[in-house]
C-alpha cells in the first residue's frame, strides 16, 4: 500500500508539472494534437500507478517523451505556416456574405441544428444577422455580426425562427406543429428561383413570417411574407 501511495504521488507531481509547462488551456481550447497527447499522458500515468510490476521509470520516460513531442510540435506550428496548417488545419468559413456554406458544413460533419444551437448560444436568432461565421481550429464557433449600413436603422429583435427545409427536404414535424402549408412554400420557392424543392438548401421562418431562403450555389434571400400558418405560432 505504501509503495502504491509513493508511486502515485510521484506520478501526480510529474503530471502536474508537465501540464503546467504545456500551458494554461481548457480542454475546449486545445488543438487536436494537444488533446491526443493529453489522453496518452493520462493513459501512461495509470500503468505504473496500478501495475507494480512496471518500473515507475518507464512511465516517467514515456510521459517526458510525449512532453518533448508536444514542445517540438508547438515550436514547429509557430515557426512554419505549412507545419501549422498540417497539425492544426485552419479556420473554416461556414457563413459568408452569400449565406450558409453547406458544402463546408457537410465536410465538417456539422448539422444545421448544431449550427443554429451555437448561433443562439452566441446571442443571435437568424442567419441573416451574421456577416461571417467560422469554426476555429480548436472546435469553437466565432460569429461576426452584420453591421447596419450608413443611415439604416437598427433592426428590431426578431422572434426565434424554425427550420422548415434542410438540404432539399421538408422538416415534416415542424410544418405539422406550426400548421404550415407545403403548397404555399412550393410556390414561394419557385417565385424565388428554385425549380424544385431539391434546389433549396435551407429555409427557415419566424413568427412574423420572415423567411430565410437559400438555394444551392446561390446567395441567400430574406423574404418578408407575413405568413404565419393556419393556427397560432
Amino acid at each position: 500500500m505504501l509503495l502504491i501511495f509513493i508511486r502515485t504521488t510521484i506520478i501526480f507531481a510529474i503530471l502536474f508539472l508537465i501540464i503546467r509547462l504545456m500551458g494554461k488551456r481548457q480542454i475546449g481550447e486545445m488543438q487536436p494534437f494537444e488533446f491526443v497527447i493529453t489522453l496518452l499522458i493520462a493513459e501512461l500515468a495509470c500503468i505504473p500507478m496500478a501495475d507494480l510490476s512496471t518500473p515507475i521509470g518507464f512511465g516517467i520516460i514515456a510521459i517526458l517523451t510525449l512532453f518533448v513531442l508536444h514542445q517540438v510540435l508547438t515550436i514547429g506550428e509557430k515557426s512554419c505556416v505549412f507545419i501549422g496548417r498540417l497539425i492544426s488545419s485552419k479556420p473554416s468559413i461556414i457563413i459568408d456574405s452569400n449565406g450558409i456554406n453547406y458544402k463546408e458544413l457537410k465536410h465538417l460533419n456539422i448539422s444545421l441544428n448544431e449550427l443554429q444551437e451555437n448561433l443562439r448560444i452566441a446571442g443571435y436568432c437568424n442567419f441573416d444577422e451574421i456577416e461571417y461565421a467560422l469554426l476555429e481550429t480548436n472546435g469553437k464557433f466565432s460569429f461576426l455580426k452584420k453591421q447596419p449600413s450608413e443611415g439604416e436603422k437598427k433592426p428590431p429583435k426578431t422572434p426565434l425562427p424554425v427550420c422548415i427545409v434542410e438540404e432539399g427536404k421538408y422538416k415534416e414535424w415542424e410544418l405539422n406543429k406550426l400548421g404550415l402549408d407545403k403548397d404555399y412554400f412550393e410556390k414561394l420557392f419557385k417565385e424565388n428561383g428554385a425549380k424544385s424543392l431539391k434546389e433549396v438548401e435551407v429555409a427557415t421562418i419566424d413568427s412574423n413570417g420572415k423567411v430565410y431562403f437559400q438555394k444551392k450555389n446561390s446567395k441567400y434571400k430574406v423574404i418578408e411574407t407575413g405568413y404565419t400558418g393556419r393556427r397560432p405560432w
